[in-house]
């Protein structure tokens, strides 16, 4: 039977995690000071505290409600072939920051998710280039280590790193492995769906340049138009975008610094090393 004393000690604890809860939670909502603050529930569990403690700007805002006004997380899942409980976990964050910067029309969502199918490998959550080998492998093997593929579109090399850390205000140059976290792959995500102009092409429904913008080719993009049909653009073909190139001038269609594509994970045993995918300029 617990001694009293032990049943004193429970409810502490008990208590303190509770505490702990709630401090996470109004970390999240960005209240840092006054009632029900992060400041306020450290204070609760050390006030010897007071005084020592400094606000910050969360990285991102909470994700609002609209993130399902397209479709549910049942709907994303089944078009997308991804877990369902990595859809409810990630989606969310990804679109806040697609809304941020203001492009997180229905086509742009579609294009986001079909996207995050192709380059995570139907997880629905951020994943290394090669994701099958060791981190041991991949400093061997690749020439931009320790700034391989990471994330929901493979952010590669030490100037992407650079680059979409100071746009974040994170470190990613000595902290690759930030680009992992699910909240911040999805602000790189975003971020490169303006800068390289995927989101131009998603609201002008070119399939085929929305996958060029991401992968540098088309691999993939079959993938990609099956999960945008299943998300209800039944019309979405390559077939147009071809056309439509065939008569006008050359674009570059991948700008320099583009990020590497995920490799995905062969069947049976790897017997040959993976070559890295060229990075067109």
């Amino acid at each position: 039977m617990p001694t009293e004393e032990h049943t004193q000690r429970l409810a502490q604890l008990t208590q303190q995690q509770a505490c702990i809860t709630q401090a996470l939670q109004a970390m999240a909502d960005g209240r840092w000071v006054g009632e029900g603050s992060v400041e306020a529930y450290l204070l609760a569990l050390d006030p010897s505290l007071a005084g020592a403690l400094q606000s910050r700007t969360p990285l991102y805002k909470r994700p609002s409600p609209g993130c399902w006004d397209y479709w549910s997380a049942d709907q994303v899942a089944t078009a997308t072939n991804c877990p369902q409980s990595a859809v409810e976990s990630n989606w969310p964050a990804i679109h806040n920051e697609l809304e941020r910067r203001g492009v997180a029309s229905q086509t742009v969502c579609a294009a986001a998710l079909g996207t995050i199918a192709v380059e995570t490998a139907h997880t629905f959550a951020p994943v290394q280039e090669a994701f099958w080998l060791d981190d041991a492998w991949r400093r061997a093997n690749l020439r931009y280590a320790p700034h391989w593929g990471r994330g929901y579109v493979q952010l590669t090399w030490d100037y992407n790193y650079r680059s979409y850390g100071e746009a974040l205000g994170v470190d990613l140059i000595n902290n690759a492995d930030r680009a992992m976290e699910p909240d911040i792959a999805a602000a790189i995500l975003a971020e490169y769906f303006v800068r390289a102009k995927v989101a131009d092409a998603a609201q002008q429904s070119d399939w085929t340049q929305v996958r060029r913008r991401v992968q540098g080719g088309t691999d993939g993009l079959n993938e990609l138009l099956r999960v945008v049909r299943e998300l209800g653009f039944a019309w979405a073909s390559a077939s147009l975008a071809f056309c439509r190139r065939a008569w006008l001038p050359h674009v570059e269609t991948r700008p320099a610094g583009s990020f590497h594509k995920v490799s995905h994970r062969p069947r049976g045993p790897v017997t040959m090393p993976v070559v890295e995918t060229p990075v067109l300029n």
